[in-house]
């Protein structure tokens, strides 16, 4: 019995075969469909619906609010003091609500005081919340901040009168004058208690004074004398020892206040003491911890000054 090969021939998908041809329908709808738009302008119609849109969003573009109502926005009352330069003012009682977050107008306006708090904001026209200087004044007494660029060409707030960066401590030189300076190639051998304290030296009966406000821990004397150690809080401690003689009202518990002396140098044409400035349980020389408190001299705020034209 013969085998017909036939019978098992693959069978050829003829839809596939038609799909290999010139696809002629295709085109032609597809021209009839480009001819349809055309002929009833959808062209511009689509166009308009993309495009329109953006020139529209163009259109609607608001302008910056000027300096002086932006002032009046935040309840201020503006003032231009020269052309590129307007002030904002503010009369604040401790009950008002605050009108806007910045740090040190926050901290200028939450002030403990019973009287209005008068507040002047002075910055270029065209740069409202990049202000030159804050002022805050009560009754008689007033404090001015300037922003000013430091070192690393950011800016800082620094109070003219104290020259201390805000925020911050603000530390108290213990003694007029300062410490004694120790160069970098000081020879500590013979005075090694130099290497974890700072010498000061005045003229005898001179007023000593805390570095900062804080409570004492200890009263005490030792081989040079008398000694006292002071928490300023937020882990710094600072310790007086020396020839001199303490306050007799102060004792272990005290609270010292801000800029207040605890003592005297002993009678004599010169008398000497020793300051220890203890933070986070690392001894700090003195001049390292006030020139970050201080960023910058009496020199550069007179340049500031004439600079911004106050």
């Amino acid at each position: 019995m013969s085998l017909n090969l036939r019978e098992y021939e693959i069978p050829q998908n003829s839809k596939l075969k038609k799909r290999q041809g010139f696809p002629l329908i295709r085109i032609l709808f597809l021209l009839a469909v480009i001819f349809g738009l055309a002929y009833d302008h959808h062209y511009q119609k689509i166009y308009d619906f993309f495009f329109s849109q953006e020139k529209e969003n163009k259109s609607l573009k608001v302008e910056p609010i000027s300096w002086d109502k932006e002032c009046t926005s935040l309840h201020g009352k503006p003032f231009l003091i020269r052309d590129s330069v307007g002030q904002c003012s503010w009369r604040i009682n401790r009950s008002d609500s605050l009108f806007f977050n910045h740090d040190l107008w926050r901290f200028l306006a939450e002030k403990d005081s019973k009287n209005p708090v008068l507040i002047h904001w002075v910055a270029p026209v065209n740069h409202f919340m990049s202000p030159w200087f804050i002022s805050l004044k009560i009754d008689s007494l007033e404090r001015n901040f300037f922003r000013v660029p430091s070192k690393d060409s950011t800016f800082i707030w620094v109070e003219d009168h104290s020259l201390c960066r805000f925020p911050g401590f603000c530390p108290e030189d213990p003694l007029e004058g300062g410490a004694l300076p120790i160069p970098d190639d000081f020879d500590f051998q013979g005075r090694e208690l130099l290497l974890m304290k700072d010498q000061f030296m005045g003229i005898g009966e001179s007023p000593v004074y805390a570095i900062l406000p804080g409570v004492i821990l200890k009263i005490s004397k030792d081989t040079s004398g008398n000694s006292i150690v002071i928490d300023h809080g937020d882990n710094l401690i600072s310790k007086i020892s020396g020839d001199f003689s303490l306050l007799s009202d102060l004792k272990e518990g005290s609270v010292i206040e801000e800029k207040q002396f605890i003592a005297r140098l002993a009678p004599k044409d010169s008398a000497t003491f020793y300051l220890e400035v203890i933070r986070n349980g690392q001894f700090i020389r003195w001049s390292t911890f006030f020139n970050e408190t201080h960023p910058i001299s009496e020199k550069d705020i007179a340049k500031f000054r004439k600079r911004i034209g106050f």
